[in-house]
């Protein structure tokens, strides 16, 4: 019974006074004067009923808010937006959850959000933290596949052997390892984006590679992807691709 009541009134739980409150109490030393003056049983009986339904209903209440859990559904978020997330339900309880959250970074995210619940009778708000997981796929940011041309998919870098001067790649000139934009027409086969040939700090690479496999697969673009460490297609599915780009 004990810890029963420990539990229950842990200050995990926040409890915020509404205005029924304060009118409860107001009702409370309205019957409790005139029980006094008038020694009114009626108005004793009133009293202590009011008194005990509201007790209880702060029991509730935090019996209630304790059993608030909620689970994300599948969906595609990404870093550094604002986003409603897709919750439901993990038990039988009354409350509402503030869903509405900015993502800061990408990979496995530990989210907190707040659940609220004026459940049974209004008399108060009860609070607390609740922590979702969630996979937050990486910012889409760089350059767009189609600013390399309608008819033309950039395919990666290679190194500078005498090429068109308008194919250089300036960003590799300013480290001394000069390179050309290698492109590829429709049919020749996969697009190929090297890691290590995108100028920028790991978040810029992974930013870029996640804007070119976006744009390849809402373009019918085939495409595969190449880390130091390994690599992966198109053909792994979007989920499984932007997996990998998120947790890299």
């Amino acid at each position: 019974m004990k810890m029963l009541i420990k539990k229950l009134f842990k200050p995990s739980i926040k409890v915020r006074k509404t205005k029924y409150f304060y009118l409860v109490i107001l009702f409370m030393l309205l019957l409790f004067g005139a029980s006094y003056v008038h020694n009114n049983n009626i108005a004793y009986i009133g009293l202590f009923l009011v008194f005990g339904v509201s007790f209880v209903s702060v029991i509730i209440g935090r019996i209630n808010i304790k059993k608030a859990k909620y689970k994300p559904l599948p969906q595609r978020v990404f870093t550094n937006s604002w986003v409603d997330l897709k919750l439901i339900k993990d038990g039988e309880f009354f409350a509402d959850v503030k869903s509405r959250v900015f993502l800061k970074k990408r990979g496995f995210n530990k989210i907190k959000l707040k659940v609220k619940s004026d459940y049974p009778l209004k008399l108060a708000y009860f609070i607390k933290e609740i922590e979702v997981e969630l996979l937050v796929y990486p910012q889409l940011k760089g350059k767009s596949l189609l600013s390399y041309g309608k008819d033309m998919e950039f395919r990666g870098l290679k190194k500078y052997y005498y090429n068109e001067p308008k194919y250089i790649h300036w960003p590799s000139f300013a480290k001394g390892d000069l390179q050309v934009k290698v492109f590829g027409s429709e049919g020749e086969g996969e697009s190929v984006f090297y890691y290590e040939k995108i100028p920028g700090d790991k978040e810029s690479k992974i930013s870029q590679l996640a804007l070119w496999a976006y744009e390849g697969f809402k373009n019918g673009v085939k495409f595969k992807i190449i880390f130091p460490d390994k690599e992966i297609s198109y053909k792994e599915g979007f989920d499984e691709v932007f997996k990998t780009l998120a947790t890299y």
